[in-house]
């Protein structure tokens, strides 16, 4: 939750002279790498999207059942009253 609350803090306060600056680092695997803060949020907002699909892919080439995980599940689950809408 902290880290929720921090990024979003953090985008809010983005000013556009920042966003475009581009940021050295090093990724995990130890490779550099160089991006803007548009660009990392970019990801941070995607990355699950990947994840996702590739699990779909593989619970279909295991002729598995998708569990019902879409967005429009999650928020009707948090706001049952929008099916009443």
């Amino acid at each position: 939750m902290v880290s929720n609350e921090w990024l979003a803090a953090y985008a809010s306060h983005l000013r556009t002279d920042q966003a475009h600056q581009t940021l050295s680092f090093t990724f995990v695997d130890g490779f550099r790498g160089s991006m803007t803060p548009t660009e990392i949020l970019f990801h941070i907002v995607n990355h699950g999207t990947y994840h996702r699909g590739a699990i779909g892919h593989a619970l279909d080439l295991a002729a598995a059942m998708r569990p019902a995980d879409t967005y429009t599940v999650f928020i009707h689950q948090l706001e049952p009253h929008r099916r009443d809408a």
